[in-house]
């Protein structure tokens, strides 16, 4: 289960003490020493001290349709709010109080509901979380907001209907200013108008009111709302908001949510002299004997190369895909230096890291242990190096299960590269295997 600070718990937490604070005192005192902080630790800095809840906050019945029904009578919309001496509408964007959502959570206004009968009023829309509070899968930037979404697989209704929240009015603590942007960081952030010196003079304004950015999406999928409130997700899907989603700093709805595609194909030329221009080119790491290799021919690739450590794999691998390119290297040595100074520039890149220490089945320490961890790490530079259009990652389900902060590492090497990330556990007997084997299945595209 991939966390996000404890699972990504939404849950009701002890309610926030400002007076009685030692970490805020710390706080304070930290930004009177600090004469030196870096970009990276202005979030560190600022880390709220609420303990993380395990449970969901999400209230929902065991019908699928429990979440977000329609608005019928006696309920109405509202097209404006009073708050604090201003008006909130749909499109607005409210801080949430951090003792009902502790994590850093924020509401993109779609509905204001009233009930009529009662005079309640709630409001309806997308949630968005702070970067810092996505367990690592992001990189904690001030004042970067990620939209979260929970979908149950048994909705049918687009994930950002069934997926928006409610909250009530006593919820709210402020109107903020937010951009939704597909730009690079720090483009369209408050650093446009604020100089770093000066931010680290005043933190607490800078992330109590200075402009909000929002530029990634995290969907997390559920088989049912049993399943969610449990947070017992199969699936997640990591990407960047696009251009035909953000207009001028605003979220464009009729194109929110569409599947992402990634861009036309490339050829690559590199250790093989005939690599057709129309083909897909693959390049496998930790390659084995070629399985997956064999797999990437029949789809239509061209196996351009492959490296293991292992002699005897190396050796299969030749025998099974003699026009390859195979190297016998580490993962570390073939990212930071190709052989032959060649590009290992490809359109598909497959790794299987080794999946010893991640397996359910690891319950003692293992000589290579260190090394399988360690090697693990060299995500980014093969992607940094390979440039690949589609990337694919095949590991034991334990991976997420049980080893959630190298999970999230991964995403974040993964993303930090330019790209948008799916994951998902699928059970191999489903595609013609004759046995039960979960496996953890991470695509990514840009």
């Amino acid at each position: 289960m991939l966390y996000f600070a404890n699972r990504l718990s939404l849950g009701d937490g002890d309610a926030f003490d400002e007076a009685n604070n030692p970490l805020l005192a710390h706080f304070e005192d930290s930004i009177d020493d600090e004469t030196n902080v870096k970009e990276d630790e202005l979030e560190v800095i600022l880390e709220d001290p609420i303990q993380q809840s395990s449970e969901a906050n999400t209230k929902a019945s065991n019908a699928s349709f429990s979440r977000n029904r329609p608005i019928k009578w006696p309920y109405q919309t509202l097209p404006k709010l009073p708050l604090n001496g201003v008006s909130v509408k749909p499109g607005d964007t409210v801080e949430l109080k951090p003792d009902i959502e502790e994590q850093g959570d924020f509401l993109y206004i779609q509905h204001m509901i009233e009930n009529v009968n009662t005079g309640d009023i709630t409001l309806r829309g997308l949630r968005l979380r702070r970067t810092k509070f996505l367990g690592g899968v992001l990189d904690r930037k001030l004042n970067e907001l990620c939209i979260v979404i929970q979908e149950d697989e048994d909705d049918d209704r687009d994930p950002f209907i069934q997926g928006a929240i409610e909250v009530s009015r006593h919820d709210i603590v402020r109107l903020r200013t937010l951009v939704f942007s597909e730009k690079e960081f720090p483009e369209d952030s408050w650093r446009e108008f604020w100089a770093l010196d000066a931010a680290k003079e005043d933190l607490r304004k800078v992330r109590d009111g200075a402009r909000l950015v929002c530029r990634w999406v995290w969907i997390e999928k559920f088989e049912n709302a049993a399943r969610r409130r449990n947070l017992k997700a199969n699936e997640g899907f990591l990407r960047r908001l696009e251009s035909t989603e953000c207009v001028d700093g605003k979220l464009h709805h009729s194109n929110l949510g569409k599947a992402y595609e990634p861009r036309g194909t490339r050829s690559s030329r590199s250790w093989h002299s005939t690599v057709r221009k129309a083909a897909h080119t693959y390049g496998t790491g930790f390659g084995g004997g070629g399985g997956d290799a064999e797999g990437a021919r029949l789809a239509g690739a061209f196996v351009v190369y492959a490296w293991d450590h292992d002699p005897d794999s190396c050796e299969s691998f030749r025998r099974a895909h003699p026009k390859a390119a195979v190297f016998q290297r580490d993962a570390a040595s073939f990212a930071l230096d190709p052989p032959n100074g060649e590009s290992p520039r490809v359109t598909i890149l497959h790794l299987s890291c080794p999946c010893d220490y991640f397996s359910p089945n690891h319950t003692c320490e293992g000589k290579n242990d260190d090394a399988n961890t360690a090697i693990f790490m060299a995500t980014t530079e093969l992607l940094r190096e390979a440039r690949p259009i589609i990337h694919t990652q095949e590991n034991t389900y334990g991976l997420f299960q049980r080893h959630p902060y190298y999970f999230n590492k991964l995403l974040s090497m993964i993303t930090s590269v330019g790209y948008n990330v799916r994951w998902k556990v699928v059970n191999f007997c489903d595609y013609g295997l004759a046995a039960n084997r979960q496996r953890l299945i991470i695509f990514a595209s840009r």
